[in-house]
């Protein structure tokens, strides 16, 4: 049972350890400008940082959660994206002002991606899945 116990410590020690040395390795000075970013992490959870600075540093101290920015400015605008839709397949094919091609599963799923990922400027390329575009895109 000592043992048991022993160990259970020593593994608490070295994941709190770890922790701290990542949270030091990560640390810088941000400013306290507010320029909010939502970012939503793995488990899907939305979080508001009050700046790039202070994202990227959870980015960096917490690589567990897997922060993913969604959208520049308050986590509350996206709340207002957050409509729900029905699982009707009626593809919409757009493109993002970076030039990646993703299919949507019908209009509704589109409008909440326009509405919670303005940055990427979404626009609808052809009703219909992104096959027939991608198949277009191919050099001869």
């Amino acid at each position: 049972m000592l043992v048991k116990y022993t160990l259970a410590v020593l593994a608490s020690f070295l994941v709190a350890s770890s922790v701290s040395a990542n949270k030091k390795r990560c640390e810088k000075a941000c400013t306290l400008e507010y320029d909010p970013i939502c970012a939503r992490s793995k488990t899907g959870d939305l979080e508001e940082f009050g700046n790039t600075c202070a994202f990227e540093i959870a980015v960096c101290s917490e690589p567990y959660l897997d922060w993913q920015a969604v959208s520049k400015g308050p986590c509350e605008d996206l709340k207002k994206c957050g409509k729900m839709c029905t699982k009707e397949y009626n593809p919409i094919c757009a493109r993002s002002k970076t030039g990646e091609l993703k299919e949507f599963g019908n209009p509704c799923m589109f409008d909440i991606a326009v509405c919670s990922e303005p940055y990427l400027d979404w626009q609808e390329i052809i009703k219909g899945p992104c096959d027939a575009v991608k198949n277009t895109d191919k050099p001869n």
